[in-house]
């Protein structure tokens, strides 16, 4: 019996659906990372990894690594760079759960800033979707409990970050390959690598192996989610990749033993439904026609 080929759209999803699987586990695999080493050393060796690999599959494919626009292309790897860093030390100070669910209000900030700085019309239901999703944030930063707000701070940071660099990752894959637009972040992000100088004085080796994993991973999951929005809509595929963050809850709950106090989970909702409105693109008014703008999930591009 014959097994029916899927169609573009059931390849899509499922790109998407192990892209997040992947960057799930990638997630929970740095909190155990930074029991030896900080999150920004882990960050650095993920863009090390990222390097060689891309470099490796350029020379087997014969991409040209030649830079286009390299205004454009510095600027995303810096804020692509700089958005990494901070989620990956905002996983080290704070819960998975917390730092997944700050980082991912990114969406917002892609539409904010493309208003402000790249003449992009902005939505009614974005501007529903900023003050539900602050709301939200409020709560989760008013429910301190045990953990320093060092690391909400950096998710939140994480996320601003995150929303400039998507319009740069737009603007730089017009011109360049999306091998090339990936190695900004890895190349700039070696601008942390002094900072974590004195981490290789006591050296955990076991730690090392799951830093290194961690690298290799990212480089798959980021091929699943580029070979998904090849087949998906950007909409549709955001759907998808914000999977990512109740998986990321319930790993929290399971092996991190993440809180769950009821501030947290005020916060959680409300930050999830600001999501929501944005993904689903609602149609508000506001005393004129709204104007439809596509805007992807930026966490995982960065």
């Amino acid at each position: 019996m014959k097994i029916a080929a899927l169609s573009s759209d059931r390849k899509g999803e499922l790109f998407l659906l192990l892209s997040s699987i992947v960057f799930t586990c990638i997630t929970l695999l740095v909190k155990v990372a930074s029991s030896g080493f900080s999150g920004m050393f882990v960050a650095t060796w993920r863009f090390i990894v990222g390097i060689i690999i891309t470099i490796v599959v350029c020379k087997m494919f014969g991409v040209s690594t030649k830079v286009e626009n390299p205004k454009e292309w510095i600027l995303r790897g810096v804020f692509g760079a700089s958005a990494m860093v901070a989620f990956y030390l905002s996983i080290q100070m704070s819960t998975i759960s917390r730092a997944a669910l700050l980082c991912n209000t990114s969406p917002i900030f892609v539409a904010v800033f493309g208003y402000l700085f790249f003449k992009e019309k902005i939505r009614g239901s974005d501007v529903v979707s900023l003050v539900i999703c602050f709301i939200g944030v409020i709560f989760i930063f008013y429910d301190r409990g045990a953990y320093s707000i060092k690391g909400d701070i950096l998710g939140l940071l994480s996320s601003i970050f995150s929303g400039i660099a998507i319009h740069y990752v737009k603007k730089s894959s017009m011109v360049n390959h999306a091998l090339v637009v990936y190695l900004s972040p890895c190349i700039l992000g070696l601008l942390f690598v002094p900072f974590t100088v004195k981490e290789y004085q006591v050296f955990d080796v076991n730690a090392f192996y799951v830093v290194l994993f961690v690298g290799v991973l990212t480089v798959l999951a980021q091929f699943f989610m580029t070979s998904g929005y090849k087949c998906l809509n950007p909409t549709k595929g955001s759907v998808l990749n914000y999977l990512q963050i109740p998986m990321v809850i319930v790993l929290g709950a399971f092996f991190t033993h993440d809180p769950f106090p009821p501030r947290f989970i005020t916060g959680m909702v409300l930050i999830l439904s600001g999501l929501i409105i944005n993904i689903l693109k609602i149609s508000l008014r506001f005393g004129a026609k709204p104007i439809s703008v596509e805007i992807k999930n930026s966490s995982d591009l960065t």
